[in-house]
């Protein structure tokens, strides 16, 4: 099996059903993680360095080399330091192994520079229904340092700009420095075909493909799938403004748009 595996995106997009998906194909996915499966020492190097560099780069689509030295060599050790205990493994070496951070979605570049050969899980979700998410997490944490400017008075509004520009940010940069180590995985494909989508992500990491009807059962189906339809017309077209370039790239730009099995 391909690896080590990587899954990030925003929080609330589906990361978590990914990694239980992960788990039950055979990957070890970190020795200790949080209630939401999170790698606990990649949470915390986040928590350390994230708003460093993004103060310094306004992007997600940066190279290392536009960090300040200063920054970039704390963030090498931060993230050396991390990965060392992510990579641990008290059971047998050549295990398939990973970790489930949405957040690394920002430090691509970095994960390159420490893994080169690590496999992206890129998992999206509709920004339409992400904008009215009440995980905000990553807005109360990271919208400031990226944009350089406060959340203000509409995290809808905010929601949606940070939805379009961190997911175009790291499809632009995956797709042009590891194009065949990258996947993005739609939330909405996961719910409504996930023996397809799981066999498809399964192929990717070259997985047990044959399990895909079994690890399909792991996976909820979503009630809050569509939420967005509630909002009224113009209040939903005024949000959507930030996330076009985003929505029609992942293919929400239709009713659901064809599912998304681009490497």
């Amino acid at each position: 099996m391909r690896h080590p595996i990587v899954v990030g995106g925003l929080g609330g997009s589906g990361t978590r059903a990914v990694y239980t998906i992960l788990v039950d194909a055979g990957v070890k996915m970190g020795t200790t993680v949080s209630a939401t499966s999170d790698s606990v020492e990649m949470y915390h190097f986040h928590n350390v360095y994230l708003n460093f560099i993004l103060e310094a780069v306004h992007r997600v689509d940066y190279a290392i080399v536009d960090v300040p030295a200063p920054v970039r060599r704390s963030t090498i050790q931060g993230l050396s330091l991390a990965l060392k205990i992510v990579a641990t493994q008290p059971d047998p070496p050549r295990r398939p192994w990973g970790f489930k951070c949405p957040r690394s979605i920002y430090v691509l570049p970095f994960l390159q520079n420490a893994l080169p050969t690590f496999f992206f899980l890129h998992v999206v979700r509709d920004g339409r229904d992400m904008a009215l998410s009440t995980n905000r997490s990553q807005l109360e944490r990271h919208y400031e340092a990226l944009f350089g400017e406060p959340v203000g008075d509409d995290p809808e509004l905010a929601q949606a700009r940070l939805w379009n520009a961190v997911n175009l940010g790291a499809a632009r940069w995956a797709s042009t420095h590891m194009p065949q180590r990258y996947l993005v995985i739609r939330y909405e494909d996961l719910s409504r075909d996930p023996v397809g989508t799981i066999a498809f992500m399964m192929e990717f990491i070259e997985g047990p493909q044959e399990q895909a009807q079994a690890l399909a059962g792991t996976v909820a189906q979503s009630g809050s799938i569509g939420r967005w339809r509630s909002l009224e017309e113009t209040r939903m077209a005024e949000i959507c403004v930030p996330m076009r370039e985003g929505l029609k790239l992942f293919g929400y730009d239709g009713e659901w748009g064809a599912l998304q099995r681009s490497s």
